[in-house]
């Protein structure tokens, strides 16, 4: 089969690459390009329009048509750089992308529609950077078992809502290994987060990523606005495990809508005493609450004042063996052990190495056992039986 390579420098006109009835076509890597200052957003409000639609931006990948059932195979982006882009940086999109939570295609699915799910596969983006990008520097859209690992995100968000990444429609989406910082938020934004696993979604990873100094919290889960007339929307099965979350302003974590079977742990939770009156933890409305969110061998350890937690009406919420310093454990929904004592970070809230702990530290030996990644933040291998430490860190302890 044919394999397409793109490598170079693209300036002022975006890339597009699109499968029209093709069936699935295959090998599309995209090696040590750079795709910079495309200003398509600029050009639609400078025309007198109001165009905020992600399709505009640096580059793009479209799967269009109805006739007949295609998609993309091996879609591989590696070592390039995608700067100065409006509206986005790297998009996925698809026009056989509609399914409800359980259904399999040709099934009715309500308000007139089929499933018809068709989704790209051996996606990967790898060691690329997403610099200064007017909305979302990365949208991963229709996929299954896509890998996002070793990218920068810096400066997302700058003019339009939006958070660093998301994913979209996708089954088994991997994040790890990824640096997450600086979203902005501006006044009214609704987006301005690091990492989102977004509605229309099955079983994402989040793990070992490094979200900081973004402006409206380091991650975030939604499950869109719940069922009743809109069967499509769900979020089923996220996990976010290992990551470090520090000095997010805000919000620590934020999930909302149809998030069902969300499970949280051994991240760290981190701000310094700049940051006041954050929401470690929000639950918010979108039509529904999330259900059955679960949070676990965490540890929360905020310096600022007044942290708080905002869990609305959401349902079958569980806290379990987390450490609480500098905000109390929360009350709605009580944790089955919680530890309020000063965790020992070597030197917490100076980057990335700052979390491993110190001999005597509560976190030590201290968490429930239950899935893991098989290795720590800091790539110590964990056991499946051994009671794992709290937190992110499970190698040796120096005194």
């Amino acid at each position: 089969m044919l394999k397409y390579w793109l490598y170079g420098r693209l300036k002022y006109y975006r890339t597009i690459v699109v499968n029209e009835d093709a069936g699935t076509l295959h090998h599309f890597h995209f090696d040590r390009i750079r795709v910079f200052d495309v200003n398509s957003t600029h050009i639609a409000k400078d025309e007198g329009k109001t165009d905020q639609s992600r399709f505009h931006g640096g580059a793009q990948v479209y799967t269009r048509g109805n006739k007949v059932q295609s998609n993309f195979n091996d879609v591989l982006i590696t070592n390039s750089t995608f700067e100065n882009l409006s509206r986005t940086g790297f998009n996925f999109r698809s026009d056989w992308d509609d399914r409800a939570a359980y259904s399999k295609f040709g099934d009715s699915i309500g308000k007139g529609l089929t499933d018809n799910w068709i989704p790209n596969t051996n996606v990967v983006l790898r060691k690329n950077v997403f610099k200064n990008i007017a909305g979302n520097g990365l949208i991963v859209r229709v996929a299954k078992d896509a890998l996002i690992e070793h990218n920068l995100f810096d400066s997302c968000g700058k003019i339009i809502s939006g958070n660093a990444v998301f994913n979209f429609n996708t089954d088994n989406t991997i994040y790890q290994f990824n640096e997450a910082k600086n979203t902005i938020y501006n006044e009214g934004d609704t987006d301005a987060r690091g990492i989102d696993s977004d509605y229309r979604t099955k079983k994402t990873i989040i793990q070992y990523n490094y979200l900081h100094n973004n402006q409206l919290g380091g991650v975030t889960a939604t499950g869109g606005p719940g069922v009743g007339d809109n069967p499509i929307n769900f979020n089923l099965g996220t996990i976010i495990r290992y990551n470090i979350i520090e000095n997010n302003a805000r919000q620590g974590a934020y999930f909302s809508g149809r998030v069902e079977g969300l499970q949280v742990y051994n991240n760290v939770f981190y701000a310094d005493s700049n940051y006041k009156d954050v929401v470690v933890l929000k639950l918010n409305r979108w039509t529904v609450y999330p259900n059955g969110a679960s949070f676990r061998n965490n540890i929360f350890y905020y310096n600022g004042s007044n942290p708080t937690y905002s869990f609305g009406s959401s349902t079958n919420v569980s806290f379990d063996h987390n450490i609480y310093y500098g905000v109390k454990p929360p009350v709605e929904f009580a944790d089955k052990f919680p530890i309020t004592e000063h965790p020992k970070f070597i030197n917490a809230g100076t980057g990335k190495d700052g979390y491993r702990l110190k001999a005597g530290s509560p976190a030590i030996k201290s968490g429930v056992i239950g899935d893991n990644g098989n290795r720590d933040y800091y790539g110590n291998m964990l056991s499946k039986n051994a009671k794992p430490n709290i937190g992110i860190y499970d190698g040796d302890i120096k005194k």
